[in-house]
């Protein structure tokens, strides 16, 4: 911003704004357009809804590494006896526009979804067909835990210590939501201890940094935890309806009294 001068406007078109110094933005009056303030325009925009759920299928059946051992002409099937969806208690952190959505697409495998969130009635949860529960009630029960909270002061590492200690040794847990909002010294250390079956993190906590090195390290050499770089809404479908929004927003912006281009 400060190599910016003229700067009037930063524009991203994601609901997370953690990679922008909003402080620093209304200190020298710049505006930030952002997906967040907008999410009922969002309920077509299913990308990272529908990634959620191919990282839970994936934990399940053991798909990358099936993948690996057919890529070096591996053919034992009897490596990789995975476990079903159907059946399982799925436990949703977060029950906005996102959480709800994976709830329809969990509950159309005949799994039972427990969800938590403080800002939701649980008369609203109750009528999707998903049963509310408190954070610690959801994490006793579910043998996977999916995460879709906002990330702010109250949820940075909203799942620590001892909320993973809650969880049984045979569940897995999900991240598409932010990184910040997962503890990873306590998920690895829950991991490399053998207290989780496993996890999959489409977020990390610094994705551009160091910070998070132990976590891709383990990654490398243990098939109980699955990284991918960020692409729970990397479809073009999402990016064309998001990026149109965006534009939108910023023509509203300039074409405001005042604002020039």
């Amino acid at each position: 911003m400060a190599a910016a001068p003229s700067l009037r406007a930063i524009v991203t078109a994601t609901t997370g704004t953690d990679h922008i110094d909003l402080v620093a933005a209304r200190r020298r009056n710049v505006r930030v357009l952002s997906l967040r303030d907008h999410t009922e325009r969002l309920g077509d925009v299913r990308a990272t809804a529908e990634f959620t759920v191919a990282l839970i299928l994936a934990l399940l059946r053991g798909l990358p590494e099936a993948v690996g051992h057919s890529s070096q002409g591996g053919t034992d099937r009897d490596l990789f006896w995975g476990q079903e969806l159907y059946g399982k208690s799925v436990g949703v952190v977060g029950y906005g526009r996102l959480g709800r959505r994976v709830a329809h697409y969990i509950r159309a495998f005949d799994a039972h979804v427990i969800a938590t969130d403080p800002n939701v009635a649980d008369a609203d949860i109750r009528q999707d067909g998903v049963e509310p529960d408190s954070l610690e009630g959801v994490l006793r029960r579910a043998e996977i835990v999916t995460l879709h909270a906002w990330l702010d002061t109250s949820t940075e590492r909203l799942i620590s210590h001892r909320e993973l200690s809650l969880m049984p040794a045979s569940a897995w847990i999900v991240n598409t939501a932010r990184g910040k909002i997962l503890d990873e010294d306590a998920l690895l250390e829950a991991l490399r201890e053998g207290r989780l079956a496993g996890a999959a993190l489409d977020v990390l906590a610094d994705e551009r940094g160091e910070g998070s090195r132990a976590l891709v390290d383990h990654a490398r050499a243990h098939p109980n935890l699955m990284l991918t770089p960020h692409i729970g809404g990397a479809t073009v479908q999402s990016r064309e309806k998001t990026e149109n929004l965006m534009a939108e927003l910023l023509i509203g912006f300039l074409s405001a009294p005042g604002k020039t281009a």
